[in-house]
């Protein structure tokens, strides 16, 4: 059994911000960091919640579901492979491009992913063609 923590984070439908970060223990208010203790999301019909998938990027930046990911070559970042947002789907998390088709590039060689935005703030990430 592994030990991972389980965090999510809350986009606000009506303010179009992440409004908050959260894990079992602690809320935080991502607009200025501070703890909020106790606080359940008022109004929950108005936030989109997305969980940590347990993973980071190739800058230490925890990946979430929603986040829009860049996936180039180890040691090439010019180089972009594909454009993806995380989404949970059956039983995990899994890339997926503008045409909703799931997978990061198999070309053989190491590749890196980073985080550029989330789908909420930054949907015209998407519209990136990668670079054959």
């Amino acid at each position: 059994m592994t030990n991972r923590e389980i965090k999510f984070r809350a986009w606000n439908k009506k303010r179009k911000v992440l409004a908050a970060s959260f894990s079992m223990k602690e809320i935080y208010d991502l607009n200025n960091g501070s703890i909020i203790k106790n606080k359940p999301l008022d109004d929950y019909q108005n936030y989109v919640v997305m969980q940590y998938t347990g993973l980071k990027d190739k800058n230490g930046k925890e990946i979430y579901e929603g986040d829009v990911v860049r996936e180039t070559e180890e040691g090439f970042p010019e180089d972009i492979l594909g454009t993806y947002v995380i989404e949970y789907e059956g039983n995990g998390f899994w890339p997926k491009d503008r045409d909703n088709e799931s997978g990061f590039s198999t070309n053989g060689y190491g590749t890196e992913f980073e985080v550029i935005g989330n789908i909420y703030e930054h949907s015209h990430l998407l519209d990136h063609d990668p670079q054959v």
